[in-house]
């Protein structure tokens, strides 16, 4: 049914990441694609083969199994790219450059009678292919963009040195804004970036969030039922810690889920961990796996402290139980000037589960961190302040606690994922090609 008659809409969703891959981008498009079918809009998919982030492919996803699935109202078209850990520019550009690609040619062979379409970057590339298709068909299309691209790439590299690459890039990126029907942000920060840049272009901002059905602190007689092997060493105590059944001894958990990539700078992290060693009831998780886990390793190596486990990859069904172990969720943000613009997915994720923040970051990480009341945001790279800070709020249960009712309240009442998307489907329905 078209938009010209009712409010259902059918959508080309282009995004090159998508579950079971994990990430920010991954559940930000399942989440957007998971409201739409809620709402009975008709949508089709268009993602890279799952292989992010360690770059292998799953079982039952290579060759051509399940390269097109459907759920409902959803068909999801899984195209094949060079899969790789993008450890290095090529690895990245041929892994970019071949979903470009391969997205393109899939939806040309698609019946084009869709309302609109919507990409999701980064990459920039995968914006390419939307843009071209939709000037062959007609259709609007929408830019969503999560990171500012190729900004964010050239700090990835830890440069300054604006190559000729990057300027083209950035005269690419200006002209996906102005052609774009809308462009979609997901701060503030990142929508003024934008306007500077583009003054005529459209642009709304639609946060990240995390959805409280899922991510949510239990209630005292629930039972953590999907709970995996580390969470199921630990309990919760009246006091506000938990203790670990194997060994007796109380546990203060300081934890990290998600990615172990280019935006997150663990080296205060093992620095602080190391300063905590003294004390017993502290210990350190890292979850995830990432582009820069060779890099992790290394400082874990080269700093040896005894209470950090890094346990590597879990399935992002299993991330929420997780968070709920820790007495206090990490988020430790490199120091460049691009990603003050940003607030990270598990920002809220962690806050949805009643677990107060410690993050290490500037710019919108900052504001979000002091509006919720339920974080604290030091410098970037401050390992002294982040020891000093865990061990601060440990020996405050008063204010621990204060700070885990602060978050549930800031995440169900502002950042729930459904009122989020629901933002993006008005203003997808005001340019929805329309008969």
């Amino acid at each position: 049914m078209r938009y010209g008659d009712a409010t259902l809409l059918k959508i080309l969703f282009f995004t090159q990441y998508y579950p079971p891959e994990i990430g920010a981008g991954a559940v930000r498009a399942n989440a957007i694609v998971s409201y739409f079918r809620k709402i009975n809009w008709n949508v089709k998919v268009l993602c890279e083969r799952p292989n992010y982030p360690t770059g292998i492919v799953p079982e039952g996803y290579r060759n051509n199994d399940r390269s097109v699935e459907t759920d409902g109202g959803i068909t999801v078209y899984r195209v094949p790219v060079w899969a790789s850990r993008r450890e290095n520019r090529w690895q990245q550009t041929l892994q970019f450059g071949s979903y470009m690609l391969s997205s393109f040619f899939t939806a040309l062979k698609l019946n084009p009678n869709f309302d609109i379409i919507y990409i999701s970057s980064p990459p920039l590339f995968g914006a390419v292919a939307a843009a071209v298709y939709a000037r062959i068909t007609g259709i609007p299309w929408v830019f969503e963009v999560r990171d500012l691209w190729p900004d964010s790439m050239l700090a990835a590299k830890g440069s300054s040195n604006e190559s000729g690459l990057f300027r083209l890039l950035k005269i690419l990126e200006h002209s996906l804004y102005m052609r774009a029907a809308a462009v979609v942000c997901v701060t503030e920060a990142a929508a003024r970036r934008v306007r500077e840049m583009s003054p005529n272009a459209q642009v709304h901002v639609v946060s990240n969030g995390a959805d409280t059905n899922i991510f949510r602190a239990l209630e005292e007689d629930e039972k953590e039922e999907s709970a995996p092997e580390l969470s199921q060493q630990v309990f919760y105590e009246g006091d506000g810690l938990k203790a670990n059944q194997s060994e007796g001894v109380k546990k203060f958990r300081v934890g990290y889920v998600g990615s172990v990539g280019v935006i997150h700078d663990f080296l205060p992290v093992i620095k602080a961990a190391k300063l905590c060693e003294a004390l017993p009831e502290i210990e350190f998780y890292i979850v995830g796996d990432g582009s820069k886990s060779r890099q992790l390793n290394e400082l874990l190596e080269q700093y040896k402290p005894a209470n950090v486990k890094w346990v590597g990859l879990r399935p992002h069904a299993q991330v929420p139980a997780i968070i709920r172990t820790f007495n206090i969720g990490l988020n430790p943000i490199r120091n460049v000037s691009v990603f003050n613009s940003i607030i990270t997915v598990k920002f809220y994720e962690y806050l949805a589960c009643g677990v107060p923040v410690i993050s290490l970051g500037k710019g919108m990480m900052k504001q979000a961190g002091d509006d919720s009341g339920a974080a604290v945001t030091l410098p970037p790279g401050d390992a002294e302040a982040l020891s000093a800070e865990i061990q601060a709020i440990m020996h405050n249960r008063k204010r621990w606690n204060a700070m885990r009712r602060a978050a549930i309240q800031y995440t169900q009442e502002n950042y729930d994922r459904d009122i989020q998307s629901a933002r993006l489907a008005e203003i997808l329905k005001s340019i929805a090609r329309k008969d």
